[in-house]
């Protein structure tokens, strides 16, 4: 997830949305999603439609979510990111988390 620019990188199968009982196409988010979000700031309420989520504290973040077969390619874009941050700070969205 990244901030402001800034995504969450979820790769998840499609059979898995069933089991943690989220259709992409709803409108309201994740409890997954709200999980992370609340980790990264608890006191924010959080609005949107993916791929982009507004926070009451004036944050933005973008999330990206796939199936486990892109797994390996969300984890290259997550460690292109961290390298883009370490090499020129702001430059990049900065990345919360993925997996």
């Amino acid at each position: 997830m990244c901030q402001h620019g800034t995504s969450v990188i979820e790769t998840r199968h499609l059979s898995e949305w069933k089991y943690l009982n989220y259709d992409p196409m709803e409108v309201s988010l994740p409890n997954f999603l709200m999980t992370e979000l609340k980790r990264i700031d608890p006191t924010a309420e959080y609005s949107g439609h993916l791929p982009k989520i507004q926070s009451s504290t004036k944050s933005t973040y973008f999330v990206k979510l796939g199936s486990s077969s892109e797994h390996e390619q969300y984890v290259g874009e997550a460690q292109s990111l961290k390298a883009i941050e370490i090499a020129a700070p702001g430059l990049a969205p900065k990345l919360f988390s993925h997996g």
